[in-house]
């Protein structure tokens, strides 16, 4: 299955297109990464490729975890990124933009983490960590079939569709490409 996908996406984009969608992801990582410099440390200095990472070493003296960090975005209805992921920065958050956001989703993503920091700096009742208060559904940590299945049927306040499948700062549907596929080979 996920072979036929990845096939179908790269005859859906051709060589042109995969071209720019790389180029779009490293501008997307590189913009984002200038964005969040001084909020959270960038302990690699230079442009990065398709991804950068960052930590949240700085917010340690505040009680502030990576994970702290990860469902303060949650709470804002983002995907956390990848945390403590590479092992050899501490507090690490690794953030991959996708070649498809676009640069307003990128704003309010940064944004975000803005605000996730200033409150960590102020936040004496511990309320960032404790979070998220709302998201899908708190059954989820435990692995809950129940829990996860009614999350794929609540709404998400930064999706159009209300679909989980169309929050931001994620990966297009890969449906979607199999549909793209099937143009495609029509067409011949």
């Amino acid at each position: 299955g996920m072979l036929v996908r990845a096939y179908t996406y790269i005859l859906a984009m051709g060589g042109d297109g995969l071209t720019q969608a790389s180029m779009d992801a490293v501008l997307s990582a590189n913009y984002l990464r200038k964005r969040v410099e001084g909020l959270l440390d960038v302990p690699h200095e230079g442009p990065c490729m398709h991804e950068f990472v960052a930590s949240a070493r700085n917010l340690a003296p505040n009680g502030i975890k990576a994970l702290d960090v990860a469902k303060g975005l949650l709470e804002r209805d983002f995907y956390a990124p990848t945390i403590y992921f590479p092992l050899v920065v501490p507090e690490a958050i690794m953030v991959e933009p996708t070649e498809t956001e676009s640069k307003a989703t990128l704003d309010a993503f940064a944004a975000a983490i803005q605000e996730i920091v200033k409150e960590a700096k102020g936040a004496a009742d511990q309320r960032l960590p404790a979070g998220p208060e709302r998201g899908p559904d708190p059954a989820l940590e435990t692995g809950s079939k129940r829990g996860l299945l009614r999350a794929f049927q609540r709404p998400f306040s930064n999706s159009k569709s209300g679909k989980i499948r169309d929050l931001k700062l994620c990966p297009v549907d890969p449906y979607e490409f199999s549909k793209l596929g099937a143009i495609t080979a029509e067409r011949g």
